[in-house]
């Protein structure tokens, strides 16, 4: 009787331990999960919960805003990479801190779209990747940040009525290229009725590209300055009603092309004081595509190119306006300025020069208003 009394004492001993080390368990599983990942707000905890969750993996389900621990010109050293799923009502912020990850970061939104937003701070990946297209209103905003990959692309994807917006430098010890520097290309992406503002520097290895794919979309730029090393820049508009609109913009690619494209039927393009400087490749600037309400406006800037250099507004259609004043086109091959068959070319005060053709044209019933330039090409095919 002893015995058995004893083996059931033991029993239930054994019981209440394994209980004790279930909820032990449990609850380590919780801390170390999703459910640590909503209350992080310091540099250090997120490098915990990144280094420590199966497969680097951290989700948010609610407002997350990175306001302590290390800060630029210093930075919290992550030993891998990072990717954080934001839940439905949740977004991320970093505020004054500065983060190194030794892997790729990424931040992927949920069904209700997601908001990642830095500002005055330093973020460093070999690679980065923020999907903000699932769901409405995705917001990507940097201020007086900065962000570089170090292997591989920087991509920015967000969705309907999305928002990619980037604003002044951080200046610190250490200063890349542009507040935002890519060892790979920098690929930009929006949807319907997308705005994109950008007011400082970017700066890739392999490219610039920013694509407005929405039906109602709009690139803002002041003070921009887009440079690659060896690739392409490229700037499109697919939508049926774009507007880009450049003050004192740069654009300056080596070994690619610079291309400004709105395919849409009204489609706006407008320049003032910019510089296209092409090292290796042709100028394209183009609006309207297949639309006949296409209309590019340069005043006071200056394209250079060491192919050729285009500027058509509604070309294989029927309208498109093109207007040029006090601005200097300039082309080690062709130029060419040309609008639809019912078009408006007008080019007045500018300098103009090809080393092979330079054509100056509208359709057969378009008006063609070329006055007070200086012309300087072999051959010269002007409003003919």
């Amino acid at each position: 009787m002893r015995t058995r009394q004893a083996s059931a004492r033991s029993r239930n001993v054994s019981r209440r331990r394994i209980s004790t080390l279930t909820g032990l368990l449990a609850l380590l599983f919780l801390l170390s999960g999703p459910a640590a990942a909503q209350q992080i707000e310091t540099t250090q905890a997120l490098k915990f919960a990144c280094e420590t969750n199966p497969g680097n993996v951290v989700t948010l389900n609610q407002g997350t805003k990175i306001i302590n621990g290390v800060r630029p010109p210093a930075t919290e050293q992550v030993a891998t990479g990072c990717t954080l799923m934001l839940g439905p009502s949740a977004s991320f912020e970093a505020d004054q801190v500065s983060m190194t990850f030794n892997g790729p970061f990424n931040i992927i939104s949920s069904s209700q779209g997601g908001k990642a937003v830095f500002v005055k701070s330093q973020w460093q990946a070999t690679s980065m990747n923020f999907d903000l297209t699932a769901g409405p209103k995705g917001e990507f905003k940097m201020a007086m940040s900065e962000m570089y990959t170090t292997q591989g692309d920087l991509v920015v994807r967000v969705g309907v009525e999305g928002q990619f917006q980037v604003q002044q430098r951080l200046v610190t010890t250490y200063t890349p290229r542009g507040a935002i520097d890519s060892a790979g290309s920098v690929i930009v992406s929006g949807g319907n009725k997308f705005l994109a503002q950008v007011y400082t520097s970017i700066h890739s290895v392999s490219g610039v590209s920013i694509a407005l794919e929405g039906r109602e979309s709009v690139l803002k730029s002041e003070g921009a300055i887009f440079r690659t090393e060896r690739g392409p820049i490229s700037l499109t508009g697919a939508a049926p009603k774009t507007l880009m609109e450049f003050k004192e913009l740069s654009m300056e690619p080596n070994g690619g092309d610079a291309r400004i494209v709105l395919a849409g039927e009204e489609a706006t393009l407008k320049m003032f004081r910019a510089l296209i400087d092409v090292d290796g490749g042709n100028a394209e600037l183009r609006a309207g595509g297949l639309g006949s309400l296409g209309l590019i406006e340069l005043v006071d800037s200056q394209v250079f190119a060491s192919g050729s250099v285009a500027v058509l507004s509604s070309r294989e259609s029927v309208k498109g306006v093109v207007k040029l004043s006090k601005s200097g086109f300039v082309a080690d091959s062709d130029l060419l300025i040309a609008t639809g068959s019912f078009g408006t070319t007008e080019v007045k005060e500018n300098n103009l020069s090809a080393g092979n053709t330079l054509r100056v044209l509208t359709g057969d019933n378009g008006k063609c208003i070329v006055e007070l330039n200086i012309v300087s090409a072999p051959f010269q095919q002007i409003c003919q």
